[in-house]
């Protein structure tokens, strides 16, 4: 049986805000979440991917999430995006967001290294979480290999939670292949499977998955909360296949601005770049069409 607390629902994977000059714009980012727990998500993640988590410092990591507190946002609502390559960085990291009381922390495995062996997947990971001694609690694994080039696989979950118990409260599988999806949630149907595309949520959910991180919640947050129960919305998903046609980030953040009336969120950290030129007024100019052939304004 799943724990009580497993009905997860929507978190946003929100986006970072920055300057020209690549400073965090914090006033805005937590006007936008707390936007997004009134609109329909559950709670906000931070430092994910759309949130260009590994563009930003370790020291800007910690101090954003002490601002946030300080800010209002609820630390039961907060989760922690951990995306580091060293045991250590990725414990210390972990275990202030738990210490502070954050919901969970997304706990993506080390990049760089291509071709690991399951061993060492697994192995990266038991320190990990063996480091975290009596903080060890509410661990979402992040499974996003088309970044990390690292595939969390079944079997490696299965271990993790054979050692560690109930310290594993789920998965994030951002894999964008029902093939590696449905037997996930088949498998683990008892921890909290979470959906990261989102073409596939709704059938994910209906097969047991308890709901999603996803970056399209900071545009479209209801929409993206129906699918989180299970009901079909053709608008998010031909959305997605609109926001993949470009760098994924970039195409949420040109987006964002556009519908926030905030140019603010077309900027990018260095390597990313933002849209700009036709590329960026076909992108709009889709948006609109997309929006418009739903009755959405």
């Amino acid at each position: 049986m799943k724990s009580a607390h497993s009905r997860f629902g929507l978190s946003v994977a929100i986006a970072t805000p920055f300057d020209e000059s690549g400073a965090i714009q914090k006033d805005l980012l937590f006007s936008h979440a707390d936007k997004s727990l009134a609109n329909g998500c559950d709670s906000i993640t931070f430092f994910g991917t759309t949130g260009e988590g590994p563009s930003l410092t370790a020291a800007e990591r910690a101090q954003l999430f002490k601002d946030a507190v300080a800010a209002g946002i609820a630390v039961d609502k907060m989760i922690a995006g951990v995306i580091c390559n060293t045991v250590e960085e990725a414990c210390r990291e972990s275990a202030n967001a738990l210490e502070a009381g954050a919901k969970a922390v997304l706990l993506a495995p080390p990049h760089y290294f291509a071709g690991l062996e399951e061993d060492g997947i697994f192995g990266w990971y038991e320190r990990v979480l063996a480091g975290l001694g009596s903080s060890a609690r509410d661990v979402i694994l992040y499974n996003i290999p088309s970044l990390t080039g690292v595939p969390v696989s079944i079997e490696t979950i299965t271990r993790l939670r054979d050692r560690f118990g109930p310290v594993i409260r789920g998965i994030k599988d951002s894999s964008a292949n029902w093939q590696n999806t449905k037997p996930l949630v088949e498998t683990h149907h008892n921890i909290d499977v979470l959906v990261g595309d989102e073409r596939h949520l709704a059938p994910a959910v209906r097969l047991g998955a308890a709901g999603a991180i996803g970056g399209l919640a900071n545009l479209f947050p209801m929409q993206v909360r129906e699918l989180t129960q299970g009901k079909d919305n053709d608008f998010i998903s031909q959305l997605v296949e609109l926001v993949i046609s470009e760098q994924v980030i970039v195409a949420i953040k040109t987006l964002l601005a556009a519908q926030m009336s905030e140019p603010v969120w077309n900027n990018v950290r260095l390597p990313l770049t933002g849209l700009t030129g036709e590329r960026r007024e076909a992108l709009l100019a889709r948006f609109a069409a997309l929006k418009a052939s739903f009755g959405i304004d």
